[in-house]
């Protein structure tokens, strides 16, 4: 096991010398999968002495999933902390509703923070925890909707709604989901319509 300290609410890691040339190994190996050497590397990271806030930027992952692999290794160990199953933490997989989805969309292509060229995966969860849109939510989760919604704010610049509309959009927005939020009626279903444009072939 690692060398591990407990101090009140934190969990310092003390990797060993083998320790943490396993771990280094793990990260560049192609065999591994991408969540586990992000764990890796957060357990390294935090061996280096970072705080959260700071593994969280250099990792990609939320300060919340730093500090939670690292008390995972703290209370269970390396094997533990590194191939945690995603079902014995429902609560931290929780998924955004319609509602916050919308906000989480409307923060990807909003301004990003003051000192900062662009929203990152991190930011952009730490945000929606700020506004009490959600109690807590995975970077995982954050990606999702993104890939859902075709946005990239860590790699590409661009507005997704222009600014001088924003105002009209956001109300137009709220409207639509005042009515996905209606009781449930039988006699009065909802019915969903997406419409499709694509660019004429040039046979056409």
């Amino acid at each position: 096991m690692c060398s591990i300290r407990a101090m009140g609410k934190r969990y310092i890691i003390n990797l060993t010398g083998a320790e943490r040339a396993g771990l280094e190994a793990m990260t560049s190996r192609s065999r591994i999968s991408a969540l586990k050497q992000q764990r890796a590397r957060v357990l390294l990271k935090a061996d280096d002495g970072l705080t959260d806030e700071e593994i969280a930027e250099a990792v990609g992952v939320s300060r919340a999933t730093a500090e939670n692999v690292r008390k995972r290794c703290a209370l269970e160990g390396i094997e533990a902390a590194l191939d945690r199953k995603r079902q014995e933490r429902p609560s931290r997989m929780a998924k955004l509703d319609g509602t916050a989805e919308a906000r989480l969309v409307q923060l990807a292509c909003s301004t990003p923070p003051d000192g900062r060229a662009r929203w990152t995966l991190s930011l952009l969860g730490d945000k929606l925890v700020e506004l009490k849109i959600v109690d807590t939510v995975s970077i995982t989760t954050v990606h999702r909707v993104l890939k859902k919604n075709a946005l990239k704010p860590w790699r590409v610049e661009r507005f997704c709604i222009p600014p001088a509309e924003n105002a009209p959009f956001v109300c137009a927005m709220e409207d639509v989901l005042e009515v996905y939020h209606r009781p449930y009626d039988s006699r009065f279903p909802q019915v969903c319509i997406c419409l499709l444009y694509t660019s004429p072939s040039p046979r056409d």
